[in-house]
């Protein structure tokens, strides 16, 4: 056998050769960094969210920085983007209130939101739909030591719960917050125009976001709905329009009933025809439009609150009927 012959029956194949070469450089090649959302900034590590956004949806989309904050409450953040915080909504000045009149708690509630949030780096997590109309990010945020910007807002009455359809968020945790301001009577709850209003009120408050609270006179169905009067004369009656897919939710979900200390809790989900509901107490949040009568058009099912018969009452009724007895 020459020389020749004797080399080429050693030779290595040509592609198993650069094949065992890939493999033995491929630990030592530098990885690429995972592409971050360009909708909220690098991911970087997330405090752990509060215990009271239970089984919600909502997941962890980086960190920002603040670095000022816009009229009506919205945030300017260091790379250009601007923030909403989703589910509450600031104190304004309502329509029917001169403009050069004085809005104190409009100014206060934009204070603190400065004060919580100027120069500081914020977590954010999102739910259902990532921006507003105006191109906000819609967040639910926590600072780096783990405070909860929605909750701070309405512990301190500076801020009301608004929903809104599509997301899931943690809303008993926040009408919670609201409940402690509400009945502790501080901050926006002092004021007239954000009280929560009787049914025969709301005639003078159309045009404006309120809570109204009442009994259920009348059920009403439409071509597309519920309408729920809140009154004895159906035409001149405040009134809730339910449209079918919100009461399907609503009567599928645990709803939202207040306990004993007036603090919201879950109930047992509603399995009662629609005319059942006469006779029962509901809080209802949203804007007052003015169709043939005062009324709220809800869209999520975040907006209404179940009243249940405070504990007392029953124990009231059940002694009178023990001492009858």
């Amino acid at each position: 056998m020459s020389a020749r012959d004797r080399f080429l029956s050693f030779r290595i194949p040509p592609l198993p050769c650069c094949l065992s070469l890939f493999l033995a450089i491929l630990p030592a090649l530098p990885r690429p960094a995972l592409a971050a959302d360009p909708a909220v900034g690098p991911i970087e590590t997330a405090v752990p969210p509060p215990a009271e956004w239970g089984k919600t949806d909502l997941r962890f989309r980086g960190v920002a920085h603040v670095l000022a904050i816009e009229p009506g409450g919205s945030l300017a953040l260091a790379d250009g983007r601007r923030l909403r915080l989703a589910g509450i909504v600031l104190p304004s000045r309502p329509l029917r209130v001169p403009p050069d009149q004085p809005w104190p708690i409009e100014a206060e509630a934009e204070a603190a939101l400065t004060a919580l949030t100027a120069g500081k780096d914020l977590q954010l997590y999102q739910s259902g739909q990532p921006q507003d109309r105006y191109g906000r990010l819609l967040v639910q945020a926590l600072r780096e030591d783990g405070l909860w910007l929605q909750t701070a807002l309405l512990r301190q009455g500076l801020a009301r719960v608004e929903t809104a359809p599509g997301g899931r968020l943690p809303i008993p945790a926040l009408l919670g917050a609201e409940a402690l301001a509400r009945r502790a009577g501080i901050g926006l709850w002092a004021l007239p125009a954000y009280r929560v209003k009787r049914p025969a009120e709301a005639d003078a408050w159309i045009d404006s976001m309120q809570l109204v609270e009442g009994r259920i006179t009348a059920v009403h169905r439409d071509k597309d709905g519920l309408r729920l009067a809140f009154g004895g004369n159906r035409r001149h009656a405040f009134s809730v329009h339910l449209p079918f897919a919100v009461w399907t939710d609503w009567a599928a979900m645990p709803t939202l009933s207040r306990d004993a200390d007036g603090a919201p809790s879950p109930a047992t989900p509603w399995t009662a025809a629609p005319s059942a509901l006469v006779g029962q107490r509901l809080r209802v949040r949203g804007w007052i439009g003015s169709g043939s009568t005062a009324e709220i058009d809800v869209g999520d099912t975040g907006q209404i609150e179940w009243i249940a018969p405070r504990r007392d009452r029953w124990r009231k009724k059940a002694k009178r009927r023990s001492d009858w007895e």
